[in-house]
């Protein structure tokens, strides 16, 4: 029986992301996508937190994540009152928003200024901690172009903000966006104008 092998971090083919669901022939994005939309239009806030549950690969049991990921669970299996709507201070209708919203926001950038998907895959089902190793390890210039594009995103205020209500800032987007443009093959010239130009 063949191993299964974990594909290279340059890879960018998305036949992974793009499984069919056992039912209905929708690629699984596609899917997460319309019951988001659908819970979104409902204001189904246990139906969001189960979808986004789903995604955000590695961020579950790290640092902030662990707390919002339980805070998810509770809100799966426990719902909240109307008219409650906050889970220790946090809006989770508008945290799962705000965060959804932001991801669908850095496939557009990406679309838009041509820059490969990191890992082939977009945003919300981006798992970068072992893509990031192996892109630093195995691609010569990588952590460098990588590191300046973050740094650049952080000073530039280029990550979204939450208000006080919808939990703590995620560093998705920013490193997402960070990774696409610096496995881009731009040279430094065209890198710092896509730069200023995401920046405007």
């Amino acid at each position: 029986m063949k191993k299964d092998l974990a594909p290279h971090p340059r890879n960018t083919d998305e036949t992974v992301a793009a499984q069919s669901e056992p039912t209905g022939g929708l690629p699984r994005f596609e899917r997460l996508k319309e019951d988001m939309a659908k819970a979104m239009v409902a204001k189904d806030v246990p139906k969001m937190a189960e979808i986004f549950r789903q995604t955000c690969p590695g961020d579950w049991n790290r640092g902030y994540g662990a707390a919002l990921g339980g805070m998810l669970n509770k809100v799966v299996n426990e719902g909240l009152l109307p008219p409650e709507k906050t889970y220790r201070k946090i809006d989770v209708q508008q945290y799962v928003i705000l965060n959804w919203k932001s991801a669908e926001v850095a496939d557009l950038l990406v679309d838009t200024f041509e820059l490969p998907k990191p890992g082939g895959k977009p945003c919300v089902l981006w798992d970068d901690r072992d893509w990031l190793y192996l892109m630093c390890r195995e691609t010569s210039g990588f952590e460098e172009r990588y590191e300046r594009v973050l740094g650049h995103w952080w000073r530039a205020g280029f990550v979204p903000r939450p208000l006080f209500d919808q939990g703590p800032k995620s560093p998705r987007f920013g490193k997402y966006l960070a990774a696409a443009v610096a496995m881009s093959d731009l040279s430094q010239q065209e890198l710092d104008a896509v730069l200023v130009d995401m920046t405007r």
